[in-house]
């Protein structure tokens, strides 16, 4: 608890987006704000942000909603404006819900540094990790290196959030996650990049395609066929354009299939060709499901990084994990 004091129960609608009644803000008027709030009404308050309704966020965090609804009500009072509102249904985040909410995400992540700072201090062998990572690096990469870290570090307990990169960032900076693995180096100047593992890109064709038997293919030969392409954003596209220059925007699409799983399935099919890591094919290069074709006159590649917030404290899970990533066979 931030405040030694317990604030007087509030009234009224003021939970719903009516402002906080004039008697309640003049009692409160003379008190600093740090003994009129808790950490458990900035806790709730991020929790019903995050789930959009005081319903979810009271089973999210187990507690009845009536008790959410008070200690919003009680937030909102303290701070002297409201908080949420309502369109229809829909419930809405004010402009100073807003404000609120991103102090109060940044006070509770700096909240969850200290208790980890204090681990390290103590020279604690337990406790979590959260990890993110794009749906190749999930699939492909990080079981054996989650399998690697548990055989290492039993007493620590990682998670996982598959996500885009876009998303993995934003996450990070809200420090709803420690690290994350990324398939293209971001370029927010709060994140720090690690690179990790330059991971070769090349054509994917079905055994019985006309490419299965050849040494190579051209980039002009590339713009005759139809790709099958996997989730956008993924960095393959800026990585191919790096490698082999503006051709690549003309190379054309047959079939959007998200997972590169479901792209796999579809070049083994014949539907088309498809340009994918290395790694993600090993096991069908290795039996012959798949023929791997390399494009010629260039070898373009991803660039696989470990990213972080600069100036964030790192963890002994942290930089233990940082640490088997690097150490990882290429």
């Amino acid at each position: 608890m931030v405040s030694p004091r317990a604030a007087p129960d509030s009234k009224g609608d003021h939970g719903r987006g009516a402002p906080p009644p004039a008697s309640r803000a003049r009692e409160l008027a003379g008190w600093p704000l740090g003994e009129r709030v808790t950490l458990r009404q900035f806790m709730l308050f991020a929790a019903v942000a995050k789930a959009g309704s005081l319903a979810k966020a009271a089973r999210l965090v187990g507690v009845s909603e009536p008790a959410v609804s008070q200690q919003i009500k009680a937030l909102s009072a303290s701070v002297g404006h409201p908080l949420i509102e309502y369109n229809g249904r829909r419930m809405l985040l004010t402009e100073a819900g807003g404000i609120v909410h991103d102090y109060a995400s940044r006070l509770l992540s700096l909240v969850d540094e200290l208790g980890e700072v204090l681990d390290d201090h103590g020279g604690a062998r337990s406790g979590s990790l959260k990890i993110g990572a794009t749906s190749n690096i999930s699939v492909y990469f990080l079981p054996s290196l989650l399998a690697r870290f548990r055989d290492a570090h039993s007493g620590l307990r990682p998670s996982v959030s598959t996500a885009s990169p876009r998303h993995l960032e934003e996450e990070l900076l809200a420090r709803s996650i420690d690290v994350a693995l990324l398939e293209t180096p971001p370029a927010h100047p709060a994140l720090e990049v690690i690179p990790w593992r330059s991971e070769p890109l090349g054509v994917i064709v079905s055994p019985v395609h006309p490419w299965a038997t050849r040494s190579d293919v051209t980039p002009a030969e590339l713009t005759q066929v139809g790709f099958l392409t996997g989730e956008p954003g993924s960095g393959t596209q800026r990585a191919l354009r790096e490698g082999i220059g503006d051709i690549a925007d003309h190379f054309p699409v047959a079939l959007q299939l998200g997972a590169t799983e479901a792209v796999k399935r579809g070049v083994e099919a014949n539907l088309g060709v498809s340009i994918v890591m290395h790694h993600c094919v090993r096991q069908e290069l290795n039996t012959g499901a798949l023929r791997w074709v390399p494009i010629a006159g260039s070898s373009p590649h991803k660039t696989l990084c470990i990213v972080r917030v600069r100036g964030r404290h790192q963890s002994t899970a942290v930089r233990a994990f940082i640490g088997l990533v690097l150490d990882s066979e290429p």
